[in-house]
C-alpha cells in the first residue's frame, strides 16, 4: 500500500509504507514545536481554564451549571408580580401589548396635550372674569386685595342702612299721615 492516509485537519500525513523513522520523528517534531500554547486553547475554548483535574472538570461544569439553574430559580421566585410593578408604576396598565406600550403613552400624553391646549385656548378672559365677579379688579396690588373687598362690603352695607332709614322714615311718615285724617 503506498496510499496516504489523512485523518483530522492538521493531523500529520503518515505513510505507513515508510520505514523511514527519522522523517516520521522530525515531522512530529515540527508540528509538536508549532502547536498552539495552552492559553491560545483557553482563548478559543478548547480548553477549559480551571485548575481541577482533567477527570474533575466535567462534574465541576455540571455543578456550575446546576448554580446558575438554582439561582435563576431563586431570582424568580422573588420576582415582583405584574400586579405590584403596575401599582409601583413601574409597568403600565393595560391590556396593550409590549411593542405598542410606548405608542399608546404617547398618544395618551399628545391627548392630554390637545386637551389643554383646547382649554387655554378656550378660557375666558380676565375682562370676562371681573365682570362676572369671579375675579377682582387687577388695578388693585394683590396685598390690598382683601381690605379692599372688606371696604366695598362695608360700603354696600353703608348703603343698604341708608336705604332702610330712609323707608322706615317715609313709612313713618305715611303712617303719621294716615293718623292725622282719620
Amino acid at each position: 500500500m503506498n496510499e496516504k492516509q489523512t485523518g483530522i485537519v492538521g493531523e500529520p500525513v503518515v505513510d505507513e509504507t515508510s520505514t523511514d523513522i527519522g522523517s516520521a520523528r522530525a515531522s512530529l517534531v515540527h508540528q509538536i514545536g508549532n502547536r498552539p500554547s495552552r492559553e491560545e486553547l483557553v482563548n478559543q475554548n478548547i480548553l477549559k481554564d480551571t485548575h481541577v483535574a482533567p477527570a474533575l472538570q466535567m462534574v465541576e461544569q455540571e455543578l456550575i451549571k446546576a448554580q446558575i439553574a438554582d439561582a435563576l430559580a431563586k431570582g424568580v421566585q422573588r420576582r415582583s408580580s405584574k400586579a405590584d410593578l403596575e401599582a409601583r408604576n413601574l409597568i403600565k396598565e393595560g391590556n396593550v401589548a409590549p411593542a405598542l406600550a410606548a405608542a399608546a403613552v404617547e398618544l395618551k400624553e399628545a391627548k392630554v396635550q390637545d386637551a389643554l391646549k383646547k382649554g387655554i385656548r378656550d378660557r375666558p378672559k380676565v375682562d370676562e372674569l371681573v365682570q362676572q365677579n369671579i375675579l377682582k379688579d387687577l388695578n388693585v396690588a394683590p396685598a390690598l386685595m382683601a381690605a379692599a373687598s372688606e371696604l366695598e362690603l362695608a360700603l354696600v352695607m353703608d348703603q343698604l342702612n341708608k336705604q332702610l332709614g330712609q323707608q322706615a322714615r317715609n313709612s313713618g311718615v305715611a303712617n303719621e299721615t294716615d293718623n292725622d285724617g282719620a
